[in-house]
């Protein structure tokens, strides 16, 4: 993936490709890296908002993960049932918070 990111520094999914293994791989800065440059390179590109927000959740900085998943929320790439899961793992007040601010009904 990184040689592919080199012949191809402007495209979306090879760095969510790249982000993804990185992620997988436990290299959590570099996972980050690839993620923050698909949002460079389409801001409008939900899915690595919601990358985003699962390592933050994941590590110490949740706060900043709520802000990752309210972007992919209004980009329309996270649902009522990926924001259940969040809400199994502590987060029910800003699930339903993030939820209700777009509009999609809390089930």
């Amino acid at each position: 993936f990184t040689q592919a990111s080199r012949l191809a520094p402007n495209n979306p999914d090879v760095f969510i490709a790249l982000g993804s293994a990185h992620k997988q791989a436990g290299n959590t800065n570099e996972a980050i890296s690839a993620f923050e440059k698909v949002t460079r390179i389409d801001p409008n590109n939900g899915s690595a908002y919601g990358s985003l927000g699962m390592i933050y959740y994941e590590s110490t900085r949740k706060v900043r993960a709520w802000d990752y998943f309210r972007k992919a929320v209004e980009l329309g790439e996270i649902n009522t049932t990926e924001m259940l899961m969040v809400m199994a793992q502590g987060g029910e007040r800003n699930a339903q918070r993030i939820l209700s601010d777009h509009g999609i009904p809390w089930e």
